[in-house]
């Protein structure tokens, strides 16, 4: 309710009317009295017969108010809930395929187990995912990577499974191995290459100096060009024992 404001240093009140609340017990009793005179001089209630209706109304509109206010909280105290709900494997498989219908991938589901989806066309954009050490971000990840293999995209006629090239930095193995049964099952092995110089024994090998032709100076110069090379005098030399090492 306002109180009312001060105009140069001095207590104003605003007009009665002008106050919401007061305005709507006016229009509230005034109703009031009028159906009180309808139902007395218009349809003949007796007094019994009023107070019934009117208690009969009154328990109506609290139940409904308690049938909402419950609902309302039910929803609230859901979405607080933690651990958040859980989403059987054939829900979630089915929610995966409708959203691969859709051109999208599930990222995850809210508190209320309803799908968040991510689509094609803002996947596109770059993205970042950010967080502590153990809100998940592996697991997002490995989440929108497994969906992936197993997803065509395309025209129908000309669907093609979608090529991924995953860089990871942790120089462990632990990602690696937790993506392998996802990769068998999606019937993508053979399309598999692990490009990792600290384990040789699995890692595919690649040669930049490695040229077929003849023409192995523009091998030369694209591999030492990124070196961004401001000395003339060391480039012209370096680039000299490249020529010989290729």
């Amino acid at each position: 309710m306002n109180r009312g404001y001060n105009s140069n240093d001095r207590l104003v009140r605003p007009p009665l009317f002008r106050e919401t609340d007061v305005v709507l017990m006016c229009l509230g009793c005034g109703g009031i009295l009028i159906l009180l005179y309808v139902a007395t001089a218009c349809w003949y209630f007796s007094m019994r017969q009023i107070q019934e209706i009117a208690a009969y109304s009154l328990l109506t509109f609290g139940f409904c108010y308690l049938f909402l206010w419950h609902l309302l909280r039910q929803r609230r105290r859901t979405a607080e809930k933690w651990p958040p709900v859980q989403i059987s494997p054939l829900r979630d498989r089915r929610n995966i395929e409708q959203a691969w219908s859709q051109d999208a991938v599930v990222l995850g589901y809210d508190a209320f187990g309803n799908p968040w989806l991510w689509p094609d066309r803002i996947r596109v954009m770059q993205g970042i995912v950010l967080g502590q050490t153990g809100s998940g971000k592996t697991t997002l990840l490995r989440n929108i990577i497994t969906q992936d293999l197993s997803r065509r995209v395309g025209p129908s006629r000309e669907s093609h499974k979608i090529p991924m090239v995953i860089f990871d930095g942790k120089g462990d193995l632990e990602f690696f191995h937790s993506l392998l049964p996802h990769i068998h099952r999606a019937g993508r092995l053979q399309d598999l290459r692990l490009l990792n110089p600290a384990r040789p024994d699995i890692s595919v090998l690649y040669n930049p100096f490695h040229c077929d032709d003849d023409n192995y100076m523009a091998q030369v110069n694209m591999v030492f060009g990124s070196f961004n090379l401001h000395d003339e005098f060391f480039a012209k030399h370096q680039l000299n024992y490249l020529a010989d090492i290729v």
